[in-house]
């Protein structure tokens, strides 16, 4: 009976080793989609602002309306 007991405690204790590891990876996965989802929204907003800064504009012009005409002309013209 004592050896049927520290077998089944050593099983249990066996199975909450095993889903303490899942548990960790898969907050380790979530950690790091979380964070190139982050790099790839910091490297987008870079290129956005390299991308408006070199749109040439009059005085007066608002920047993200004349970036809008470009982006609306320039799929106009891959549609086309």
């Amino acid at each position: 009976m004592h050896e049927y007991l520290e077998e089944q405690a050593a099983h249990r204790l066996t199975w909450i080793v095993i889903w303490l590891i899942v548990a960790a990876c898969l907050v380790e996965a979530v950690r790091w989609s979380f964070m190139f989802r982050t790099t790839l929204m910091v490297q987008g907003e870079v290129l956005a602002r390299v991308l408006f800064h070199s749109i040439p504009r009059k005085g007066g012009d608002f920047l993200i309306v004349r970036g809008g005409q470009m982006l609306v002309n320039g799929v106009r013209s891959l549609s086309a």
